[in-house]
């Protein structure tokens, strides 16, 4: 049996598009994700660092995809991920 890595895309800044050859998943997708999971996992309100772990993705890539979105931000200081939220504009 092999082992497989439970972070395959730790650390990666994700593309605009898809890469099919290593797998990688675009942004937008990333942050439709995280956008779709949030309003459906109440208080939806979630720490840059909660959704890291949920999605097993760093605190990098989390605010790269709340950047990327058209109607998630962050509020809170860059440098603590557990008191950084994710907020969503017509909430």
């Amino acid at each position: 049996m092999s082992e497989t890595n439970p972070r395959p895309h730790a650390g990666v800044v994700f593309p605009d598009e898809w890469n099919q050859d290593e797998g990688t998943p675009d942004i937008a997708s990333v942050a439709n994700a995280i956008q779709v999971w949030a309003m459906f996992n109440p208080p939806y309100r979630h720490s840059v660092r909660h959704v890291g772990e949920v999605f097993n993705l760093d605190d990098a890539q989390v605010r790269q995809a709340v950047e990327a979105h058209y109607w998630m931000y962050l509020d809170g200081p860059d440098d603590d991920p557990h008191q950084q939220f994710i907020e969503h504009d017509g909430e």
